[in-house]
């Protein structure tokens, strides 16, 4: 099986390079919400709603990606 790259890397450590992205998205997301609930940074529910969906789909991608690369399930 011929083995694909990516910007030189091979699928899958993309596709784990990728998860660990979108985790650190997710992680910059919840600080920003908290941010929010604290009143350091202005915001209102409706934003708040927003970005905790927001903070869903992020953590979602980021295990489906994570966990597909170490089990070896390519979805990039």
């Amino acid at each position: 099986m011929k083995e694909e790259l990516i910007m030189g890397l091979p699928v899958l450590n993309f596709q784990a390079l990728m998860g660990i992205v979108t985790f650190f998205v997710t992680w910059l997301l919840v600080k920003f919400i908290r941010g929010i609930q604290t009143g350091r940074y202005p915001g209102s529910p409706t934003l708040l709603l927003y970005l905790r969906t927001l903070l869903g789909f992020t953590l979602t991608a980021s295990m489906f990606l994570f966990f597909g690369a170490v089990f070896g399930f390519r979805y990039v």
